[in-house]
């Protein structure tokens, strides 16, 4: 597993497929290689992208790429809101965030 930065190209969308309704985004490597990262429908990972921002991807032994998550599943414009009154949301997210960085580790240390 190797994990690379790349940059959203475009605007993330929904595209219905034969597997059902899917979220896409697509992202440009520093060496100029288009990747599509897909996301299960509404994920806001990376419906909360915008064009031209900075992520970090994972590209497998086989070859297909996950985007590397922060520790938010918000989007951008709604994290603006009060700190004061999302405090313990914020705890939330954050212990969720170490749980499946924790797994994601696993994972590369396993291939």
């Amino acid at each position: 597993m190797k994990l690379i930065e790349a940059r959203v190209n475009g605007n993330p969308r929904q595209v219905n497929t034969k597997y059902g309704e899917k979220a896409v985004m697509d992202v440009v490597t520093a060496e100029g290689t288009e990747i599509a990262i897909w996301r299960p429908a509404g994920d806001m990972e990376v419906m909360g992208r915008m064009n031209g921002e900075r992520v970090s991807i994972a590209i497998d032994s086989k070859g297909k790429a996950s985007l590397v998550e922060h520790a938010s599943t918000k989007p951008q414009s709604a994290q603006s809101s009060n700190t004061t009154t999302d405090q313990p949301s914020r705890s939330a997210e954050i212990a969720d965030y170490i749980q499946r960085l924790g797994k994601l580790y696993s994972h590369c240390r396993a291939t």
